[in-house]
């Protein structure tokens, strides 16, 4: 059981983490993982996503991310919160792919799992747009 102070830290480190991909800073993001975190992305093939393992992949794919939406940004929605070992982020995902100019706005939220005071898993689930058909 994870007491009110380790709380407040675990959402301080939330509040912090957020900004780093607000900054497009992987290097501070991985600082707040485990060496072992899972990154749950959106999309993939199996039922929960994707599974990408570990600071160095996690790194690379953020570092990638940035590249491809260089604007990006994650607006919070309400204030990140922490339960134990548990805690989530919403926001909303601002930013327009470089390869075609498309803009994006979805609504999104990270759950995390802690353990040691990092982040161990960040699993992330965002809305989907209907695509916008011309006539």
């Amino acid at each position: 059981m994870t007491n009110t102070n380790e709380n407040q830290r675990l959402v301080l480190m939330l509040d912090d983490f957020c900004e780093a991909f607000n900054q497009h800073n992987p290097d501070a993001i991985v600082s707040m993982i485990t060496e072992d975190c899972e990154f749950r992305p959106p999309m993939g093939e199996s039922s929960f996503g994707e599974s990408i393992k570990g600071k160095k992949a996690i790194w690379e794919v953020f570092t990638n991310n940035f590249k491809i939406f260089p604007d990006a940004k994650w607006v919070p929605r309400n204030t990140n919160q922490v339960f134990g070992e548990r805690g989530f982020s919403e926001w909303t995902f601002i930013a327009t792919r470089k390869s075609d100019g498309e803009f994006f706005e979805l609504d999104g939220v990270d759950l995390f799992f802690f353990r040691g005071g990092k982040i161990c898993l960040k699993d992330t689930y965002r809305k989907n747009r209907t695509p916008k058909i011309s006539n």
